[in-house]
């Protein structure tokens, strides 16, 4: 299991309906393994890896986490090595009322600057 570091080529040719959210990379496909590097996200009309935006996480998040992919098609995970991380968390999850423990969820995230 090593880091993944596929140059991104989803340019206007992709072939997906993107969803805001979730995390893209090569062809704009979703992310579905640990340790990418070149992840972009849908925001403004564009695949985007700058800034800070909501984003899908497996587990319990905190501000200040980092986040590497996962194997959860389109969704982060909590790392504890900056090095493999591709953003940092700003705003952790909300709870629910509802679900103690939702195991998908949302937090806000800023990309981290390679």
């Amino acid at each position: 299991m090593g880091v993944d570091f596929s140059v991104w080529t989803g340019d206007k040719n992709y072939l997906v309906h993107p969803e805001v959210g979730l995390l893209y990379y090569k062809n704009a496909d979703l992310t579905d393994k640990h340790y990418i590097q070149n992840v972009y996200i849908w925001a403004d009309g564009d695949f985007v890896n700058y800034g800070e935006h909501f984003m899908y996480v497996v587990g319990e998040v905190k501000k200040g986490d980092y986040l590497t992919t996962s194997p959860i098609r389109g969704a982060a995970i909590v790392t504890s090595n900056p090095e493999l991380a591709f953003a940092v968390v700003t705003e952790g999850r909300a709870p629910s009322p509802d679900v103690i423990f939702p195991v998908v969820g949302g937090c806000y995230a800023s990309f981290l600057k390679k």
